[in-house]
């Protein structure tokens, strides 16, 4: 591009030197006072670097002179005027200027000026390749600039917050050209070259300066140099670690070499006017070269916007250019054919073909790029990002849907529930899901801790959107998503959010949970702890289960209401704010939390957020931050954090993000939010691949579970490995003491050289502790056997000796091995007999579960599969006990071998020994005994089997060799059946033993018939062997034993829980389909453990697994089982809503309509009975003082009386009768009066019909009745009424 108009100079200033000079620059174009045009390249000399070097100073002023002057005047200078945007730098070094002397040829110390006034050399001064790679803005601020003087530091700032293209820094003491690079890693003094990638443009730009001096060609003007062509590359001169010719190339887009100008360094000032005339041309020709090779824009194809930090790459050469703010690039190169390569965030990469640079100019060359995560529907039919709000069911949605969207790459799923009920969702990325990678860092993401803090929420879901599309076509996706297992929780508070309001910029509505509390106050604090565990909140302790069941190794949690990373700690021992609380890794912390704030485009200038009304009333919206970043406990002090506690009580390096000055924006703005974090979240995320990792092995090649890995100055923070070994360690460049330790492994010491660049691999190989040979198990000898049938008891302190040694050998072996093994008895908590029975847990888990017993089991989430559970137990029959725990101890040995198989028992499988069931019985030789004892100690067995739940049962005997089934018939008699095959047939011996009067043990088959689903069998490992050969049979079934406690892995392993992830205790029914070639159908029914858990020892085949729970809806499950491993299954029930028979509601339906029915005929009898009463009354007032009113003679009611009872039972009997009102009755006429209009009727009988006050036998005759019935229905005078009812009330 050529510009037209006026050359003229302006001035400026980059900073200034140690003594406070200013350090000038010129800038020399066409109108200087406009900004620089877009394409122009800028181009620059820096002079006098070192103070004593005094040629270059006065040939700049003198450049700029002459390109002023001859500017439209000579054609080559107009042009190059025109299209170039020149920079001059007369002297970096005015310090050392002003002390430097004319005439001094050789000063080489700080007395001549050669050094700054902090006699300093600046050309040693500056950050070196080989140390630290990366852009000042995200390393880590004491690399990059501590020890940086302050010319060193104000140039560096100069050369990247700048495009130059091209450069040169002007020397004196030689004539030679020389290029990069200065060092090389073994620092040799000389005559080794350091080649850059363009080692070729580089000896071009050399050759161009020293072609075009008239001397410097020659290589051989000052005494001692011999340079072909007047040329040499840096290192292969002399070694110079910390060069500014290095930096501008490693650290920018800019190409410089350093051109020794004379050979006396501060030559008198008469031979100025030669050394000009000498280097005139050179100067314009290598300024010139600036136009060499390709340059152009690279824009969005879609919007033609301009494509920043993109990255221009030549096919076949390892560096790259990046493009700037405005898309505009430059890339310098030798005539020729080349293939170019551009990538950028969220692009499809383009390649290009090609392309030819010309000798005369550069080759324009505009790309467009092609977005590979479209964000418009109309270009994405699966998943496109939206900009706004979206609350719970919204982002389950976009949660699920990415999910389907990409099975190959996401696993969506729960570490728990909120309060109200809410699923805490994680969306997992990764190129395989759903499982650890040895060797690849887990890394997650969480925001929305506070509910009304809400732009992280929405930057998580987007960025899984980029990650999930850009995958497969954007190679930095790509190779993030492949190296890293990512983790993203979007909400970790759901309900928070559901009542926080959109457009709160600093409020409070919203920030705690559903119990309105702040769980980033929620977490075990190290300086105020929690006094009670279990105050914690659901969310709190989701999170801390799942961060401790994943190898976490970086991660950062997005809040929001200001604008600033904060690193830990978040509190301090007095609580106080203000006050710095440094954590061992706080330079470390600092770095990353720079990488975040400077990927960012303001939060690394640190300015306060914009004030409201409410900011200036609440006084938080006025900080700054420098850097962008602030320790947390100077910021404010916070108790209870969750990026503290990831980091003292796991491996995981944790920051908080502030993502915005706003909580809750408007739905409108999230669009630029997006744009403004989504660089800083992915160069975040790449920091996990920085520091050092690898294995930690033992000498087998075994992994090491759970070894310590410190470093030497960190004492405060060691990892651990994980189940395979593996451990990552983050750390700044440079050179550590590291220390490998484990339980029983001797510790080893290495030096680790962290690069700049990548992360350095270390592994360790430990050696086991060797102990000594296990104590065995003194036996007394047997006593001489007594003709008799009872057995042989000894005394009471004999039986207590032998239980005590055995309980003290135990446990010494427990603490030599506490990861490994744990003691516990097989009684329950409430026995506590005389003399327990110990059980030996030997495996990985061992230890935790030996944890686990003392406490009771937490509903509510199941942290960790169990292993498959096998008991080998001894001593129930005490045939041949002595032989059986000599056997059990040497199996002691063998499973805590480093040998390969033996691990792979103990990693895998949960081995349990019972070494004496009935400690307090004596031994007997092989032949079974049957007394009381036994039948108790058997029946404490079998309670121990019921309760923990065994997969496989063994009993060793010394009556047989291999193993003998129990099961009788159908699927679980073909599976032993086949175990004892195979056991056979590896251990290449006859099972024959002659059994004669053998007594055999029933206690296995008990066991068999009572536990459908455990396979229980006899171990029979010699014909009737006394102890001391036991070592011989424990060795010859070594492999084999080793073999067939493999063999309780292989089936089905499962979870069961009900949908809100509670576990349950469910009945398990595992049937062999069709497909499975085994003839029975019969099926294995085991219950789940107390956490929902089982485990199903099962041959190769095709099962339908059928699991059934009180009060839940029972579900089918087809499972097919291969060789050697456990199909996991997890099953969640759904309560059943069913009331006999019937759907819950319909079930109310019903019940309520029956009612409601039953109800309106109550309500009907008892409107017509009060209508029936008001009638009757009605009736009544119409006659007065009637009495009784005539009615049918079939609604008379029967009244049982006796022939004896008087007047008054016979009133109390008839009154009680339902069917009538309750009324004096009235004898109108005593018995014998002349007066009576009636005849006299005696009762003779039981059962009269009665009406109030009248009676009649019922023998009476027919004429009699209507006698009586005409009499009754006679009316009396109103005065003899009123007689008779007086005379004839009832006494009360």
């Amino acid at each position: 591009m050529n510009d037209t108009g006026s050359a003229d100079v302006g001035k400026g200033t980059i900073g200034k030197s140690a003594q406070g000079r200013e350090l000038i620059f010129l800038r020399v174009t066409v109108n200087v006072t406009a900004p620089r045009p877009l394409g122009k390249p800028m181009f620059k000399y820096v002079g006098n670097m070192h103070g004593n070097e005094a040629v270059g100073r006065e040939l700049l002023i003198a450049l700029a002179e002459h390109l002023v002057h001859n500017y439209e005047k000579d054609s080559e200078i107009t042009k190059l005027v025109q299209s170039t945007d020149i920079y001059i730098l007369p002297s970096l070094n005015p310090d050392g200027f002003a002390k430097a002397k004319e005439g001094d040829c050789f000063g080489a110390n700080s007395a001549s000026g050669r050094e700054n006034a902090n006699n300093v050399d600046l050309n040693r001064n500056f950050p070196d390749r080989l140390e630290i790679k990366g852009s000042p803005k995200t390393v880590e601020e004491e690399l990059f600039i501590k020890g940086r003087e302050p010319e060193t530091l104000a140039i560096m700032l100069w050369i990247v917050n700048n495009p130059f293209v091209l450069s040169a820094n002007l020397h004196g003491g030689s004539v030679v050209a020389s290029y990069p690079f200065d060092d090389t890693t073994i620092h040799r003094e000389c005559c080794v070259e350091g080649k850059a990638p363009d080692d070729t443009f580089f000896k071009h730009l050399a050759r161009v300066y020293a072609s075009n001096h008239p001397y410097m060609h020659k290589g051989n003007l000052c005494e001692g140099d011999n340079f072909k062509e007047g040329i040499t590359n840096g290192a292969y001169w002399y070694d110079v670690p910390g060069g500014m010719q290095d930096f501008n190339y490693v650290f920018s887009n800019c190409f410089e070499i350093t051109v020794e100008l004379s050979c006396c360094k501060y030559p008198n000032a008469s031979t100025l006017q030669t050394e000009w005339l000498a280097n005139r041309q050179s100067l314009i020709s290598y300024m010139q070269s600036v136009h060499l090779g390709v340059k152009g824009f690279v824009t969005d194809q879609h919007s033609n916007e301009a494509v920043p930090r993109a990255r221009v790459t030549v096919i076949g050469i390892e560096y790259d250019v990046k493009t700037t703010h405005d898309g505009e690039y430059w890339r310098l190169l030798l005539p020729g054919t080349y293939s170019l390569q551009v990538s950028a965030f969220g692009y499809q990469d383009v390649e290009i073909h090609n392309v030819t640079v010309a000798e005369e100019g550069p080759t324009l060359l505009n790309i467009q790029m092609k977005r590979s995560i479209p964000d418009n529907p109309e270009t994405d039919n699966k998943i496109y990002m939206e900009f706004g709000h979206h609350n719970y069911t919204e982002m389950e949605e976009i949660l699920k849907k990415i999910s389907e969207s990409f099975p190959t790459i996401t696993r969506l799923y729960s570490i728990g529930r909120s309060i109200q009920g809410r699923e805490l969702y994680v969306l997992e990325i990764s190129d395989n899901p759903g499982q650890h990678e040895p060797g690849e860092p887990e890394f997650k993401y969480i925001a929305n801790m506070h509910g009304n803090e809400v732009v992280g929420r929405e930057l998580l879901l987007n960025f899984a959107i980029l990650l999930t599309n850009g995958y497969g076509r954007d190679n930095r996706l790509t190779k993030l998503v492949d190296s890293t297992r990512i983790h993203l929780m979007p909400s970790m508070n759901p309900d928070g959010y559901e009542i926080a309001l959109e457009g709160d910029e600093n409020g409070g509505y919203g920030r705690g949970n559903a119990k309105d509390i702040d769980l980033n106050r929620d977490f075990p604090d190290q300086y105020f702890p929690k006094k009670d565990y279990e105050n914690f909140q659901p969310e709190t302790l989701a999170v801390m289960n799942w961060s401790r069941s994943i190898p976490f190794v970086l991660s950062a949690n997005l809040h929001g209401g200001s604008l600033v990373a904060n690193y830990p700690f978040d509190d301090n021992l007095h609580g106080k704010s203000k006050v710095d609380s440094p954590s061992p890794d706080d330079a470390l912390f600092r770095k990353l939390a720079k990488t975040y704030s400077y990927a960012h485009p303001t939060m690394h200038l640190g300015k306060p957020c914009h004030q409201s009304l409410a900011g200036r009333l609440l006084g938080v919206l006025d900080e700054s931050f420098k850097d962008g970043i602030t320790n947390g406990a100077f910021w404010y002090s916070v108790s209870g954090g969750m990026q503290d506690w990831n980091y003292i009580h796991t491996n995981d390096m944790e920051i908080t993000v502030e993502v915005s000055c706003f909580k809750y924006p408007k739905a409108k703005d999230m669009m630029g939010y997006w744009d403004l974090n989504r660089q800083s979240l992915l160069e975040y995320l790449e920091q996990v691949h920085h520091g050092f990792k690898g294995f930690v092995l033992d000498t087998n090649g075994f992994p090491i579970f759970n070894a310590s890995i410190a470093v030497a100055g960190f004492e405060g923070k060691s990892v651990r490995s994980y189940t395979s070994g593996d451990y990552w360690r983050l750390l700044l460049p440079g050179e550590y003491h590291v220390t490998a330790s484990a339980s029983e492994f001797q510790s080893l010491s290495k030096t680790v050289n962290v690069p700049s660049d990548g992360t350095a691999v270390v592994n360790f190989t430990l050696a086991r502790v060797n102990v000594g040979e296990m104590i065995r198990l003194s036996i007394s000898p047997t006593p001489e056997k007594i003709p008799t049938s009872d057995p042989v008891v000894p005394p009471p302190q004999v039986a207590n000796s032998l239980s005590g040694q055995l309980e003290k050998l135990l446990k010494e072996k427990v603490k030599k091995a506490p990861n490994l093994l744990c003691l516990y008895s097989m009684n329950s908590l409430k026995e506590q007999p005389e003399h327990p029975v110990w059980v030996l847990e030997i495996g990985e888990g061992a230890a935790a579960n030996c944890a686990a017993r003392k406490q009771s089991v937490q509903l509510g989430t199941v942290s960790k599969l169990h292993q498959p559970k096998v008991l080998v137990f001894n001593g129930v029959d005490r045939a041949a006990a002595a032989s059986g725990r000599s056997f059990l101890l040497n199996l002691v040995n063998i499973l805590t071998s480093s040998e390969p198989d033996a691990l792979s028992v103990v990693k895998s499988v949960s081995m349990h020994l019972i070494f004496d069931a009935d400690p307090s019985a004596a031994d007997a030789d092989c032949m079974a005994v049957s007394n009381v004892a036994r039948t108790r100690a058997e029946e404490a067995l079998m309670q121990f089997v019921e309760r923990e739940k065994f997969t496989m049962v063994l009993a060793p005997e010394f009556q047989s060799i291999g193993l003998t089934v129990s099961s009788q018939s159908g699927l679980k008699q073909f599976h032993e059946k086949q175990l004892a095959d195979t056991y056979l047939q590896q251990l290449h011996k006859l099972s024959d033993c002659n059994r004669g009067d053998q007594k055999l043990s029933t206690v296995i088959n008990r066991i068999s018939e009572a536990f459908n689903g455990t396979v229980a069998m006899r171990l029979g490992l010699s014909c009737c062997t006394g102890a001391d050969q036991v070592d011989a049979i424990s060795s010859s079934h070594r492999v084999t034993l080793l073999q067939l406690f493999l063999s309780a892995r292989q089936g089905i392993a499962g979870v069961v829980t009900s949908q809100f992830s509670q576990p349950l205790t469910a009945t398990v029914k595992v049937t062999a389909t069709r497909r499975t070639m085994i003839s029975s159908a019969d099926s294995l029914v085991v219950t789940t453990t107390r956490d929902g858990q089982f485990w199903v020892a099962l041959p190769r085949g095709e099962y339908a697994v059928e699991i059934q729970a009180a009060d839940y809806i029972k579900k089918t499950k087809v499972v097919t089982v291969s060789d050697g491993g456990a199909s996991q299954i997890v099953i969640q029930l759904s309560r059943d809503q069913r009331v006999g028979g019937l759907p819950r509601m319909v079930f109310v339906i019903l019940v309520g309509s029956l009612l409601l029915s039953l109800l309106t005929i109550v309500l009907c009898c008892c409107s017509c009975y009060e209508k029936r009463k008001a009638q009757r009354k009605k009736k009544s007032n119409q006659w007065g003082f009637q009495l009784l009113q005539q009615t049918d003679r079939e609604h008379m009611a029967p009244v049982l009386i006796d022939s004896s009872s008087s007047d008054e039972e016979l009133f109390v009997q008839h009154s009680q009768h339902q069917h009538f009102k309750m009324r004096t009755p009235v004898r109108a006429v005593q018995e014998g009066s002349v007066d009576s209009p009636f005849r006299p009727i005696r009762p003779k009988g039981k059962v009269l019909g009665a009406r109030m006050g009248q009676y009649r036998d019922d023998t009476s005759s027919s004429d009699e009745l209507e006698d009586f019935n005409s009499a009754t229905s006679s009316s009396l005078e109103e005065e003899q009424l009123v007689d008779l009812r007086k005379s004839s009330r009832p006494s009360m």
